[in-house]
């Protein structure tokens, strides 16, 4: 059986790793899906749900469906999010006081 706080840690470096940009989206998903399952956090939940928008900037695509880079201005935001995710992890934040770090990103 896997530890909560041990799914914490592995949350934490995840979040870290899309905040750096040294994880791919293809090894992000089974891995925050795996997190997901394992821990009833709503922060967890949150970045998960925020997860879909971060990625989908490297999906955009144009009027002509011609696929278009991100907005460095979406990416810079996006992980911001997750850094304050791992923070939250990392000092055990209430959900109420992530939800307005996040409003304010």
């Amino acid at each position: 059986m896997v530890e909560p706080e041990d799914s914490r840690i592995r949350a934490i470096r995840l979040f870290l790793a899309v905040a750096d940009g040294t994880v791919s989206e293809v090894d992000f998903w089974p891995e925050m899906d795996r997190l997901f399952h394992e821990l009833d956090d709503p922060i967890v939940a949150l970045a998960r749900e925020e997860a879909h928008h971060y990625w989908g900037n490297f999906h955009a695509r144009n009027i002509l469906l011609v696929r278009t880079k991100p907005k460095p201005a979406f990416v810079a935001q996006g992980r911001e999010m997750f850094r304050t995710f791992a923070r939250a992890l990392e000092e055990h934040w209430p959900e109420e006081k992530v939800q307005e770090a996040v409003k304010h990103i």
